[in-house]
């Protein structure tokens, strides 16, 4: 009941003055409302600012806004929080009306905060602003549930954010707790004056759970708070007013079960925080966030998680700039090798030391760039690997990791390091997401077609047993055009036809299509189908891997070439097929150049004495060896200089109508390799009683049958290419090799003018098995002769 001023005025003037007590001095009106007004006091016996809520003249007749006004104070003041005002003081004053002070607090509401114009900030950080305001709503609302405290009126316009960043949720007036008996007017029990009838609809309905704005109070509980947090939340993420209280009520009336769904166009929500939306506006109260505590977790949780993505993300960008520079690196170290290379290749021996000097500043500026070069690299490794400590599922580092770590096993693979392999495919597979599926399965593609098609091909996998690379089990049989997929690894096509046998290696890579595409050729090329001699092997067209080999001499630099048909001789040329030559040249009148191309004791106490010598029928004959043994007709010739190699390649050529010459140094490395960068003709192993070489026999190191060691024999069949008597080579030796056009092999007139040093390949009697690798390579003038070099010859297919 309100009480009447005994004097002052009329009845209206004295309700419009608030008389307080002399512990507050009024500084003015703030806010006035249908329920009372808001007025700035100095509290004098503790010299401080606070406001002062008062109730309005009205209210005072109805004990149900009376009793709501002294629940305010008594709730906000039972909760002691720093996202709750605190309340100082309450009482009545002289003409009845209640008040309570509390402190004061500047800033400005959710509702503002929201309606800001904020096109200059960054919208990722005004989300994550907006949502620790939530969180922190969250937070207080979940010490307020602990309590048993439920607001029932969570909306933007009674969240606060203070000018000191303080976060305050306001306007506790039709908060309740549960299972306690509220208090009248005056402190005394009065049980009825708080009592919320059935169906009325207490709250704001735009942000009302269902049950509250159904108005079954005895189920409204925390998770009516959390639904209307969700709402305030839908608000933050829509920017704009989360429903209208016609649609709400529409809504929840329905009964139908449904959410008020986010807007799926609405960009850049991420998607967890559309999964904590969801659950807080879930129809069931049961699939709800419990109370706010936990929401608070949910949100804290979100948060955490993108401040570690941040921080992964600054990672990736570090782990970038390592990567930039490692390509700079990259690029620095290969123009200083090359410039060095240039120098050297252009040093003679009469130059001083000073060009050599110069080539060897450049190579060590080069290893320093190459030490810089791992050093960031693995920086790059480190910082991927930190971003994923901090964001264990960042996609962007496992896909940068997985690519590293692939290459790394493309690499190991390629040296066969196959424990490293092993480990390296390991770290792939825990950071693959998918893209690199098809090369953990270590799948590849082989397709082939021949000219003509219809050829029986028999696919089979090249493994190693015993220490050599043996063909196995056949993988795939059929017939051509075929295409098929395979494990990654080393094969042997044998194709079938009228032509007889074509044999075709081939090296197929994980998550690779075979390429039979010929440089500047178009499309897919296929396989011809050539007849070969007896004791001449066809070398398919196709790319092959050449040098790379860092433990063969003066390798060239590892290199993928197509090289076009050719046939090549089975074995090296014959002291009986060269003597068949000089004896005809003896023959035709030309003694001159039988004796010029006569095969000579290169060196030593026998220095230019024949190899060859002249009968006095008119026919050469081999003389004995160095250690008086005679010399078989089936031994690889020797010691005849680049010239007379090239004069027999001419003869011959005249006389069987083919087009004989000497090798490329690239074709003799394709026919003894194969496709799979193997170190000798039979695999990896350097097995000296495989080939003819030192270590081969217990008897004095010399020449042997060609026809011998059938283990030294390339995947091709070509034999003798580690052993017995290496081979003269057409092209002008260079430190990196013939120069190919776009990754194709041209084949040049040789120039027999040059005086510049041939290339030599292949092993020799007198060879450590070292310098047999295939990949090696030895250089020396035309016009020199050496008694572990000979030859052997090719011819190439008209282009087809």
């Amino acid at each position: 009941m309100g009480t009447e001023p005994a004097a002052g005025g009329t009845a209206t003037a004295s309700r419009n003055r608030a008389v307080l007590p002399e512990r507050y001095d009024d500084l003015g009106p703030i806010a006035r409302g249908g329920w009372g007004e808001v007025r700035r006091v100095r509290d004098r016996v503790l010299d401080r600012v606070v406001v002062v809520k008062i109730l309005a003249w009205e209210h005072l007749d109805s004990p149900h806004t009376l009793g709501r006004f002294l629940n305010e104070a008594t709730i906000t003041a039972s909760l002691e929080h720093p996202g709750i005002v605190p309340v100082h003081d309450r009482g009545v004053l002289e003409d009845g009306r209640p008040w309570f002070t509390m402190k004061e607090v500047r800033g400005e509401t959710l509702t503002a905060s929201l309606a800001t114009s904020t096109s200059e900030i960054d919208p990722g950080v005004r989300l994550r602003r907006l949502i620790e305001i939530l969180a922190r709503v969250a937070e207080t609302l979940g010490f307020a549930h602990r309590r048993a405290v439920i607001h029932r009126d969570i909306k933007p316009s009674n969240i606060m954010v203070g000018d000191l960043g303080e976060v305050l949720v306001l306007d506790w007036g039709i908060a309740r707790r549960d299972g306690e008996t509220l208090t009248g007017q005056y402190g005394r029990p009065d049980s009825g004056t708080l009592d919320t009838a059935p169906g009325e609809i207490l709250g704001t309905v735009a942000y009302m759970s269902p049950e509250q704005a159904r108005g079954l109070h005895g189920l409204v509980g925390p998770a009516s708070d959390v639904f209307s947090i969700g709402l305030v939340l839908f608000e933050v993420l829509e920017a704009r007013r989360a429903r209208s209280s016609e649609r709400v009520r529409a809504w929840v009336e329905a009964a139908a079960g449904t959410r008020v769904e986010l807007d799926a166009s609405v960009p850049d929500v991420p998607e967890d925080l559309r999964e904590i939306y969801a659950r807080c506006v879930a129809p069931n109260r049961a699939d709800r966030y419990a109370d706010g505590g936990v929401l608070a977790s949910a949100l804290r949780g979100w948060l955490d998680g993108v401040a570690r993505r941040e921080r992964a993300a600054r990672a990736i960008e570090e782990a970038c700039r390592h990567g930039a520079r490692a390509d700079e690196l990259r690029k620095s170290r290969d123009a200083l090798r090359t410039r060095a290379a240039l120098l050297l290749a252009s040093a003679t021996p009469d130059d001083d030391v000073g060009t050599r000097l110069a080539a060897w500043d450049l190579e060590d500026e080069a290893s320093d760039a190459d030490r810089m070069l791992a050093l960031e690299e693995a920086r790059r490794t480190t910082s991927l690997e930190t971003a994923l400590g901090h964001d264990a599922g960042n996609a962007v580092a496992h896909a940068e990791l997985a690519s590293i770590y692939r290459t790394r096993v493309v690499d190991a693979e390629a040296r066969g390091a196959v424990a490293e392999a092993a480990s390296l495919e390991t770290l792939l597979r825990y950071h693959d997401r998918g893209e690199h599926q098809r090369f953990l399965t270590g799948n590849g593609r082989l397709e082939l077609d021949t000219a003509p098609s219809g050829a029986l091909v028999e696919v089979r996998r090249v493994s190693e047993k015993g220490r050599r690379l043996v063909e196995g089990d056949i993988a795939f049989r059929g017939v051509t055009p075929f295409g098929v997929d395979v494990p990654a690894g080393s094969y042997l096509v044998c194709i079938f036809s009228v032509a007889g046998e074509t044999r075709y290696p081939v090296q197929i890579a994980r998550d690779e299509r075979w390429d039979t595409v010929r440089p500047g050729g178009g499309g897919p090329t296929r396989v011809r189908l050539l007849a070969a001699g007896s004791d001449e092997i066809h070398i398919p067209a196709g790319f092959t891997i050449v040098g790379g080999d860092a433990l063969a001499a003066e390798p060239v630099p590892k290199a993928k070439v197509w090289v076009d048909d050719f046939w090549i001789m089975r074995f090296p040329v014959t002291c009986a097929a060269y003597l068949e030559f000089l004896n005809e040249q003896e023959a035709s009148g030309r003694h001159e150049v039988a004796i010029r191309h006569a095969p000579r004791w290169p060196r030593g106490a026998h220095a230019e004495e024949p190899m060859a010598v002249l009968q006095r029928d008119g026919v050469f004959q081999m003389a004995p060896d160095e250690h008086g043994r005679d010399v078989p007709s089936d031994w690889p010739v020797q010691s005849i200089d680049w010239h007379s190699a090239r004069a027999y390649a001419q003869w011959l050529a005249e006389r069987t109508g083919s087009a004989w010459r000497l090798p490329n140094e690239l074709e003799w490395e394709k026919a003894a390799r194969g496709c799979d960068r193997r170190a000798y003709p039979w695999g990896a192993q350097p097995e000296p009683t495989w080939a003819r070489m030192l270590g081969s026999t217990q008897d004095a190191p010399c020449r042997a049958s060609v026809d011998s060691y059938p283990y030294d024999v390339s995947p091709y069949g070509v034999r003798g290419l580690a052993g017995n008597v290496r081979d003269w080579c057409a092209n002008v030796w260079a430190l990196d090799g013939p120069a190919p056009e776009n990754g194709l092999l041209v084949i040049a007139p040789d120039d027999p003018d040059d005086p510049l040093p041939r290339t030599i390949k292949g092993g020799a009697w007198n060879s450590v098995p070292a310098y047999a690798r295939a990949a090696g390579r030895f250089a020396t003038r035309p016009d020199e002769r050496f008694s572990a070099v000979g030859f052997r010859l090719v011819r190439s297919a008209h282009p087809g």
